[in-house]
């Protein structure tokens, strides 16, 4: 199966003191290149970064990598909005998409990949997510292709969220033990908290 990545990274970080938290050094990498190579180093055939239109240092922080950017014109309009810019670009073939939030610098490569595991064993007919053994349901999401019109009809900052009610048949979890499927960075805060937790 064809399973692309979007990242989101056209937030207005409006919580976070001090500028784009995505700029962000965490052991000399900005948060957006940990995020980026985090999803390439994943069994993803594509990876579509999405920014805002004065994206550019969003792009340099990512750096080089096997990803190519989209601009969101909208994204003032929310969440939804990028969501959406990404399913625009996708290639085609692609049978699923995993939304990825850019600002999760503690996402492992293997959870993404458990996840296309569980979807391809699904037949590509599901929406696979992290869940703790407390139910707890985190991030990323994998959508199957057969719900992209349901993601464009999205408004606002829900992101999908209200979708997996609506098709709660199709949800299969995947269960994780890993603290980075539930983390991510909002605050200076957080930021100063994950980076203690690396020490």
């Amino acid at each position: 199966m064809k399973i692309s990545a979007i990242v989101l990274a056209a937030g207005r970080s409006s919580r976070f003191d001090g500028g784009n938290k995505l700029l962000s050094q965490i052991d000399g990498v900005p948060m957006m290149r940990r995020v980026a190579l985090a999803v390439a180093a994943a069994p993803v055939d594509d990876i579509i970064l999405v920014t805002t239109p004065d994206g550019g240092g969003v792009l340099k922080a990512a750096g080089d990598g096997r990803w190519r950017s989209v601009v969101n014109p909208n994204a003032g309009l929310g969440l939804s909005s990028s969501v959406q810019a990404g399913l625009q670009a996708l290639d085609a073939a692609a049978d699923g998409a995993v939304i990825v939030l850019g600002d999760m610098p503690a996402l492992a490569p293997g959870l993404i990949a458990k996840m296309c595991e569980a979807f391809e064993a699904q037949a590509g007919f599901a929406i696979v997510f992290p869940q703790n053994t407390a139910g707890q349901q985190g991030n990323p999401v994998l959508w199957p292709r057969a719900l992209f019109p349901d993601l464009m009809r999205l408004t606002g900052d829900g992101g999908g969220k209200s979708l997996l009610t609506t098709h709660a048949h199709m949800c299969h979890p995947v269960t994780v033990s890993n603290g980075g499927a539930f983390m991510d960075i909002d605050t200076r805060a957080d930021l100063e908290s994950f980076k203690s937790s690396l020490r």
